[in-house]
């Protein structure tokens, strides 16, 4: 968690808040969740959510998560892509964005090679955990596909 917005969760009642929130965004149709888990015994290993949906001006931000273990082995490329299919495909969004903390090279790659274009470079734009970080704006048309 060192590249998200929020401190690091400590305990398992620290998820509770996002659990509640994730499914008021689902009732109102401004987020949704999917969990990652391994397809053996169903284990959750990470997340990742479209969330700010505006269905009016048809965009949404990408979110996603995954635990150390399973980095570099195509996980979260194949769920990124499976999440973006359905954000242009079922959805019909036409834009999709993401907020990237410019150290995280492996995040800015993945996005990269699912066709995302750096489109701009905040500075200082969170401050998360006593340490301020800047943020890399990443988006993706439909089109770009």
């Amino acid at each position: 968690m060192r590249y998200w917005s929020i401190p690091p969760l400590t305990a398992p009642s620290d998820v509770r808040p996002i659990y509640e929130r994730n499914l008021g965004g689902f009732a109102a149709q401004t987020s949704i969740s999917w969990a990652i888990t391994m397809p053996q015994d169903d284990a959750f290993i990470g997340d990742c959510s479209l969330f700010r949906i505006d269905l009016t001006h048809r965009h949404a931000e990408v979110g996603y998560g995954l635990h150390r273990s399973h980095w570099r082995r195509g996980i979260m490329r194949e769920a990124l892509g499976a999440a973006f299919a359905f954000a242009f495909d079922t959805m019909q969004l036409n834009r999709l964005e993401a907020d990237i903390d410019p150290q995280n090279e492996a995040s800015l790659g993945i996005l990269t090679s699912l066709l995302f274009r750096r489109e701009g470079y905040l500075r200082e734009r969170w401050f998360t955990g006593g340490v301020v970080a800047d943020t890399v704006l990443m988006g993706r048309l439909r089109s770009d596909a």
